[in-house]
């Protein structure tokens, strides 16, 4: 993958994060929510190439905050 990638998915993350809160938001969902939040932002329709680029980073944005949230959770064990 590239930087320019791993930057945006950086970029999308902090502006979920601004809306939503962050990890004491994050920290409050279900595995079963992070699918469905997932599914749901994949499954959107897309027009145009540039417009599923914009909608995969969000997915992968959406999928690094359930990693680290699932990640937070495991080490409290």
């Amino acid at each position: 993958m590239s930087d320019l990638f791993y930057s945006r998915v950086i970029s999308e993350r902090a502006r979920q994060d601004a809306i939503w809160g962050g990890p004491s938001h994050d920290d409050r969902n279900s595995l079963e929510n992070w699918i469905a939040y997932i599914c749901r932002e994949a499954s959107k329709r897309t027009y145009s190439p540039l417009d599923f680029q914009k909608q995969m980073i969000q997915v992968a944005a959406l999928a690094k905050a359930a990693y680290e949230s699932i990640d937070r959770d495991t080490q409290k064990e």
